[in-house]
């Protein structure tokens, strides 16, 4: 007997772990070296249960939701963090990936239902996920992740859901793909800042959350440039504590996508280059605070508002946690919580 609930937890935890890890190896075979999927499992969970914490790891929406983000890391650290693999083509990566990408845009935009086995037949005839291994077992993770849209979603069958989710937990992919082939060198850094703003699966996280929880907010507020600028600061941070609390990470790996890292490639010290994002991170805190504030005003009468802003305060706040436990980082002992 387990003398305490959390100890309970616990246990649940390093199942999924242990069970996710297996699946990645299993689905992903030729690419991971020893020890990869593990490092990025724990990644996953610790995102799940710091950012996500209306979701219990006894939850069905627990072991789905790590096994999807999962994925989306494994194609982030694809181009972060290349040690973790065996030599790859960078061209193979990003064309099977585009591959993958425009079919579930083109199941989003049809309205079709990824598990239909028409849907399978059609897919597994294309030319274009047989000449790409990359894309061939992003097709087949995606059709066992859907398998798990009863647990995520209550009811198998919502194919837009089921879109949707991919589309945002994948959608940080494109934005690290781009990083790495170098298009955008010759931006300003601004431009970089905005990029990587979109390049945080944790950001997307939100978007997940509010569909899991059917705390969507309508069109009328969705549309207002308040709230859109309110999303925008989340991106931001979300891009910025990453960017700032995985400095050193980046430093040890020579990950140059970030966008202190970035300043200093273009002969910025690297105090100052820090000094300048904690300044943007302060003033974009303060701004996601005020902003709260406003849109309530604008619109007090909407139910979901309050539950959508716990979700995005959840969010945020269970990134530090992040830096704090994932071994990716090893920032353990460099990073304290005052409540």
């Amino acid at each position: 007997m387990y003398s305490t609930e959390q100890d309970v937890l616990l246990t649940q935890t390093e199942s999924v772990i242990k069970k996710v890890s297996a699946w990645l190896e299993n689905q992903f075979p030729v690419v991971m070296k020893k020890g990869t999927a593990s490092k990025i499992t724990s990644h996953s969970v610790s995102y799940v249960k710091y950012c996500c914490p209306q979701i219990s790891p006894d939850s069905d929406q627990f072991y789905p939701l790590v096994r999807a983000i999962s994925v989306a890391l494994l194609i982030d650290f694809f181009v972060d963090d290349t040690q973790l693999f065996y030599d790859y083509d960078f061209n193979d990566l990003r064309d099977g990936f585009e591959v993958f990408k425009s079919l579930m845009d083109d199941v989003y935009e049809r309205d079709l239902d990824y598990m239909d086995e028409e849907v399978h037949q059609k897919i597994f005839k294309m030319k274009e996920i047989h000449g790409n291994k990359f894309a061939a077992m992003l097709v087949g993770a995606a059709f066992e992740l859907t398998n798990d849209s009863a647990c995520i979603f209550g009811a198998r069958g919502n194919s837009r859901k089921q879109a949707f989710f991919f589309n945002k937990v994948l959608e940080s992919a494109l934005a690290g793909l781009l990083f790495k082939s170098g298009d955008i060198e010759e931006c300003s850094a601004n431009t970089h800042r905005y990029l990587r703003s979109s390049d945080g699966t944790i950001a997307h996280m939100v978007n997940v959350m509010a569909v899991i929880r059917d705390a969507i907010v309508p069109r009328k507020v969705t549309e207002n440039p308040i709230f859109r600028r309110f999303l925008a600061t989340v991106d931001e941070i979300s891009g910025a504590f990453n960017d700032i609390l995985g400095l050193q990470k980046d430093i040890r790996i020579g990950e140059e996508n970030g966008n202190v890292m970035y300043k200093v490639k273009r002969g910025v010290e690297l105090q100052v280059a820090l000094e300048e994002e904690i300044s943007i991170l302060k003033n974009n805190i303060n701004d996601y605070m005020k902003l709260k504030e406003i849109i309530v005003k604008y619109f007090p009468l909407d139910k979901n508002l309050e539950e959508y802003f716990d979700i995005t305060d959840s969010v945020l706040f269970g990134l530090f946690q992040v830096f704090t436990e994932s071994e990716i980082y090893g920032m353990r002992d460099h990073i304290k919580i005052s409540v």
